[in-house]
């Protein structure tokens, strides 16, 4: 094979190879890598949502999307219970609350690596339970905060402290909807 040059192995012998073959063996590297990394996702994308349905799966960030088409607020608990979320009736009388997937409620009692806050999709209503949702509205999302992060910042659905609630070891406060 008089005239070709072999394949380097290091980059060593890279540095040894002619100028031709130098900026050869650099835009063969640079095409695998814009090959690469402009190859279609890997993992899962999210499915179109059908008009008048609910999303309430996760979101491309890791978290978890809730959304609805035309207008559509009447979700209950279970529809994200379908969707993989942690539903419990609360220790407030009348109230739903949905942890999305991985988070979890707050133990009690409250261990000291607990996380610093907790996100809860909230339903209330007369009746509220998950034997009975259809007597469950949407009230908002509950913010947990802990107290090394808590500062007296005001909730902004009541324009008030947060809520001490000493059993989980948290404060609180109900963003309700349309805040």
């Amino acid at each position: 094979m008089r005239g070709a040059e072999r394949v380097p192995a290091t980059l060593q012998q890279v540095t040894q190879l002619s100028g031709r073959t130098q900026l050869a063996v650099a835009v063969v590297a640079a095409t695998l890598a814009c090959v690469a990394c402009g190859a279609s996702p890997t993992g899962p994308t999210s499915a179109p949502v059908a008009p008048g349905t609910a999303n309430v799966g996760p979101a491309a960030d890791g978290g978890s999307a809730v959304a609805a088409n035309d207008g559509q607020q009447n979700l209950t608990p279970a529809d994200f219970q379908a969707r993989g979320w942690e539903c419990r009736n609360s220790p407030v009388p009348g109230r739903v609350a949905c942890s999305q997937p991985n988070q979890g409620f707050p133990l009690v009692p409250p261990p000291a690596d607990r996380p610093t806050t907790y996100t809860l999709k909230v339903w209330e209503g007369v009746g509220c339970s998950l034997a009975t949702p259809a007597s469950c509205t949407s009230a908002g999302e509950l913010i947990l905060l802990h107290p090394d992060v808590y500062n007296g910042q005001q909730c902004e659905s009541t324009g008030q402290t947060f809520l001490w609630r000493p059993v989980i070891g948290y404060y609180e406060c109900l963003h309700t909807t349309g805040s």
